[in-house]
């Protein structure tokens, strides 16, 4: 059985896609980091308790899971519409113009 996971295929990806990873990690990284002092100072400089802090936390990841669906869902809509309007037969400006000419 060979190996799943493995250098070569890692250097088949596309320079887009380790773009996407690469700014994909960085904005996770950065909003793991400041999860923890939005906690801090939501409850020291705002003086909310610990449980509106906590609801206040959990609603936003909640919430962002929620809008990653409907956001994933009209990325798909866009995507098949755009499919669709790709594979029309684009218009002839040439015989648009004549025709335009034709009718003035």
């Amino acid at each position: 059985m060979s190996n799943i996971v493995s250098v070569k295929r890692f250097k088949q990806f596309p320079k887009l896609m380790w773009i996407l990873l690469f700014g994909s990690f960085i904005t996770r990284g950065n909003y793991y980091m400041v999860w923890p002092f939005l906690a801090v100072i939501l409850y020291e400089k705002f003086t909310l308790s610990a449980t509106h802090v906590g609801l206040i936390l959990s609603s936003a990841a909640v919430i962002a899971v929620l809008v990653s669906f409907v956001g994933s869902a009209l990325t798909l809509i866009v995507m098949y519409l755009y499919s669709i309007l790709d594979k029309m037969p684009r218009p002839d400006f040439v015989q648009l113009a004549k025709l335009n000419e034709q009718v003035f």
